[in-house]
């Protein structure tokens, strides 16, 4: 009778089928895991949860581990930006050395990754290598043209180092190539606010808002006067009032993101 060595042949091939659907089934589920080029959306979003809820540590120990298995740009920005404030609020330069290394892994997978550019640029400007940061935007710049970003970055190395014309320049010609660009205005509000330049700060900080109804959150308490005193339809406070005791050194913070 040949049916019995058939029906072992069909089973021999359905169970080399079987073994090999395993195999394969596996292999998707350690690939699924680890041969990702990018982070989930769900644990980019674990991650800027600990960042900004103030958690930097465990922001540090989950994106160590993460990063192994899915590496990206968003994913070292926020390793960065956490050794970055753990610098700021310590002193301690290993933070600062790391927070460095991990902004110039973010920048080798995205060379066009905007937040770690602001990251690095203000580091690398509390470390007093003020020239080291100029021509890491400047050459940013050079490569997006069209781009207005890198022209509003730069405006803010100048305005950290105390050079307001210059800072001012930078944002018109931001504003020549995206005239509707809402952090360009909001900044060129906030540099003719400390200027006394009340007025003209009053219509960019309103064209700002306009464009970016968000936008109003970063102008800081002292350009919120400013924009709700125009909205009222009085006159501008006063200089003094305005920048009130604003620190004059590394100022961050104030610069619109």
């Amino acid at each position: 009778m040949k049916i019995l060595p058939a029906i072992n042949t069909v089973r021999g091939t359905l169970t080399r089928w079987m073994v090999f659907s395993a195999v394969a089934g596996c292999l998707s589920l350690v690939c699924s895991a680890g041969c990702q080029t990018h982070q989930s959306p769900i644990s980019v979003g674990r991650a800027h949860y600990l960042y900004h809820s103030g958690h930097y540590e465990k922001a540090i120990d989950f994106l160590d581990r993460e990063l192994l298995f899915r590496p990206s740009a968003e994913g070292y920005y926020l390793l960065g930006a956490s050794y970055y404030r753990l610098f700021e609020r310590s002193g301690d330069l290993s933070f600062a050395n790391r927070a460095e290394a991990a902004f110039r892994m973010a920048l080798q997978r995205d060379p066009d990754h905007a937040p770690t550019y602001y990251e690095l640029s203000g580091l690398l400007v509390r470390q007093g290598r003020v020239a080291e940061a100029r021509r890491l935007i400047e050459d940013w710049a050079t490569r997006n043209p069209g781009r207005a970003e890198p022209r509003v970055q730069l405006a803010r190395i100048e305005w950290l180092t105390g050079n307001k014309g210059a800072a001012e320049d930078q944002l018109i010609e931001a504003l020549a190539i995206e005239p509707k660009n809402s952090r360009a205005l909001a900044a060129l509000g906030m540099i003719r606010e400390e200027s006394g330049l009340l007025a003209q700060a009053q219509h960019n900080y309103r064209m700002a808002a306009h464009f970016d109804p968000t936008q109003p959150k970063s102008f800081g308490s002292h350009g919120r006067g400013v924009l709700a005193s125009a909205d009222r339809g009085e006159s501008p406070p006063s200089h003094g009032v305005l920048l009130g005791n604003r620190p004059q050194t590394l100022r961050s913070e104030g610069y619109p993101r």
